[in-house]
């Protein structure tokens, strides 16, 4: 939050789907060959190296990057050949949040683009127009609550969006709820920070790494 409001945020127009393509291009440029849509089943250690293995066919590699699912998806993933990932997956708590996206054909309040809870964990931020995601003279709004309840936390959201942008529920062109979404796989401890997290490369398991969060 400190960086963001000193230093500002950066958007992409359009979304962030231009950044996926523009990294696909990159990887098929260098002689990579992509299989999108094709499921891992497992990931084993040979003599050679390793083998993802999968319903259209095993791919033998030197190195394998495990980028989304989470450390039990990853654990699942190796049979349990790591004792670190089982470790990860054993004592990793993700975080999880609630969010609101609203396409809104004009803001009732347009100087109200940024609102931070203190005493709750909440945010509003409107990403219009400092990135071109909504037609001409619309806007995008996303609310986010973060944590776990038992109870929905829309409620929280909209009466959110019922102080800084009175009357908006008349001008929702579009509307997109997900509850209990993975923020992260595994949230930072008191006293040990960022540090505290898994490292990138898997240390009992040469060849094997995990990115993203």
């Amino acid at each position: 939050v400190a960086a963001a409001l000193t230093g500002g945020v950066r958007y992409l127009d359009g979304g962030w789907q231009q950044l996926i393509d523009a990294l696909e291009a990159v990887v098929v440029g260098a002689g990579v060959t992509v299989h999108a849509g094709s499921k891992a089943d497992a990931v084993e250690r040979t003599s050679d190296g390793l083998l993802v293995r999968g319903a259209a066919g095993d791919h033998a590699a030197d190195a394998v990057v495990f980028a989304a699912g989470g450390p039990a998806a990853m654990d699942a993933l190796l049979g349990g050949a790591s004792k670190a990932v089982a470790r990860w997956a054993v004592d990793e708590q993700p975080v999880l949040a609630s969010a609101l996206d609203l396409a809104i054909s004009a803001l009732p309040e347009p100087g109200n683009r940024l609102v931070l809870g203190l005493d709750e964990p909440i945010y509003l931020s409107v990403h219009t127009p400092s990135a071109a995601l909504a037609p001409e003279g619309g806007d995008v709004v996303h609310l986010l609550w973060y944590g776990d309840t038992d109870d929905d936390p829309r409620a929280h959201l909209e009466a959110l969006m019922d102080r800084a942008q009175p009357g908006w529920r008349d001008a929702v062109v579009a509307e997109r709820y997900g509850r209990r979404l993975v923020v992260s796989h595994g949230r930072p401890r008191p006293g040990q920070g960022y540090a505290g997290r898994p490292v990138t490369a898997v240390p009992d398991l040469s060849g094997v790494y995990v990115a993203g969060d």
